[in-house]
């Protein structure tokens, strides 16, 4: 497994989330979830919601 921030391959368990088994990166100290299928958005797409939404 290699990590998806820094490149890494120095994991460590650190608990479960959303019935997945989470890791800790012990590299750059982030957290992360083998298998997450979230949507992920761009920036842009992010600031043009936040945009919308104080618009409303």
């Amino acid at each position: 497994m290699i990590c998806k921030f820094c490149g890494s391959e120095a994991f460590r368990k650190s608990g479960i989330t959303r019935k997945k088994q989470r890791y800790f990166c012990k590299s750059c100290g982030r957290n992360q979830v083998v298998g997450d299928n979230r949507e992920k958005h761009s920036k842009m797409e992010k600031y043009a919601a936040v945009v919308t939404r104080i618009m409303d």
